[in-house]
């Protein structure tokens, strides 16, 4: 049984064995404590960074969703907003009393008389603006009598696309548009057209055709080329898709890395002769085919998102919705590459850690300055016939 007190001396004084013990008991609980409470820093510090490499992830790519989304509606109401307004304009140019006349003194003058002719033209030209062409047509003689580009005049309407566009507005007499298709008076690169017919008098006497101005929607969906400012970041991209699975605008790749873009679509199964003709004619109009789940699913009536890859063999996260209007089927894409997400990630996710991982190494100094100041430097040696007082001073020298 362990003495607390000194029967002969009549002394009270601890044992120094008991003393020992308790002070042993007291040092093993708090190294044991500190031991835990590393461990558990560590613990806590490794789970913690994964839970916020989840969560970061899941925000930035959420993040870059919606602003994929903000992209290809916008996108979309420019485009619906350019058409719109080029029905509205037609619609106007065709009852406006110059066009009429002029189409109809047109009509009665030979090709040969030049300076009659140019009596009537600057009744048109005023109207070009946004517009590519805008050309008048004799539906007596299929003729183009005018062409404010003067592309073509007194010409015999060509087999496509402006003798498809000639024949289904002459029958219906509506507005009709004709999608961009290879026009050999545009050295055969990709027009679209928009005609409607002209009366006078509730007689028809010819009809206005709008050549669609190719690069104004190409302005529109490339951001004037000026990706950067649009927060598209390095790989962002928005561009329309027609029914016939090909592009309404130029890619992105085309514009800023040719050559890494000609040798991505060659890898991705793109002909030769197409490869050829994107690099000869310097875009993607009517020749870059788009073939993705996202094609697949857009082209059933379906608004939606997924992760695919996309024409150029990139993964991309990829937003996309239908766009039809006045006969146009089309759709909007917006995207951006997989890596460039995973990038951000990557780097948020960084910063993160680092300030998580400073936070327990100083934590785990403080523990360590704990233990430091608990565990004695030198071993513990049970004085004999010491008093408290003493065994306490002899205890402070130890450290």
């Amino acid at each position: 049984m362990c003495q607390w007190f000194n029967s002969t001396s009549g002394h009270h004084f601890l044992s120094p064995l008991k003393i020992l013990q308790v002070v042993s008991v007291i040092v093993n609980n708090l190294v044991i404590s500190i031991a835990v409470l590393i461990l558990s820093i560590y613990a806590i510090a490794y789970f913690t960074i994964q839970s916020v490499e989840i969560r970061v992830k899941q925000l930035i790519i959420e993040k870059n969703q919606n602003q994929l989304i903000t992209i290809r509606d916008s996108k979309k109401q420019q485009v619906i907003s350019y058409l719109t307004e080029l029905h509205k304009q037609i619609k106007l140019y065709s009852n406006d009393k110059n066009v009429i006349a002029t189409i109809y003194n047109l009509n009665n003058i030979s090709k040969n008389s030049k300076n009659l002719m140019d009596k009537y033209y600057s009744h048109i030209n005023q109207y070009h603006g946004d517009i590519e062409d805008i050309l008048l047509v004799n539906i007596e003689t299929d003729t183009i009598v005018y062409s404010v580009n003067k592309n073509v005049k007194f010409t015999t309407l060509p087999s496509s696309p402006l003798n498809l566009l000639f024949q289904q507005v002459n029958s219906s007499n509506q507005t009709k548009i004709i999608d961009f298709t290879p026009y050999f008076q545009f050295h055969n690169t990709y027009a679209a057209f928009l005609g409607t017919p002209v009366f006078s008098n509730g007689k028809k006497i010819g009809i206005l055709v709008l050549q669609i101005n190719s690069e104004y929607i190409n302005t529109i969906m490339t951001y004037s080329k000026n990706w950067q400012s649009e927060k598209s970041g390095n790989t962002g991209e928005s561009y329309i898709v027609a029914i016939d699975g090909t592009m309404r605008n130029d890619s992105r790749k085309l514009v800023e890395y040719k050559e890494d873009y000609l040798l991505a679509i060659e890898q991705a199964g793109l002909s030769n002769d197409i490869v050829t003709k994107i690099n000869l004619k310097n875009t993607s109009i009517g020749l870059q085919k788009v073939n993705t789940p996202g094609t697949e699913a857009v082209f059933i009536g379906i608004t939606g998102q997924d992760l695919y890859i996309d024409y150029n063999d990139e993964f991309v996260f990829a937003v996309f919705t239908p766009l039809n209007i006045f006969g146009l089927q089309w759709a909007v894409f917006a995207t951006i590459e997989e890596n460039e997400v995973l990038e951000l990630v990557a780097e948020f996710t960084d910063k993160i850690t680092d300030t998580i991982i400073q936070i327990a190494v100083i934590i785990l100094i403080i523990a360590s300055l704990l233990l430091w100041l608990v565990i004695p430097t030198k071993p513990l040696i049970a004085p004999k016939g010491y008093t408290v007082k003493q065994i306490i001073e002899h205890i402070n020298k130890l450290r």
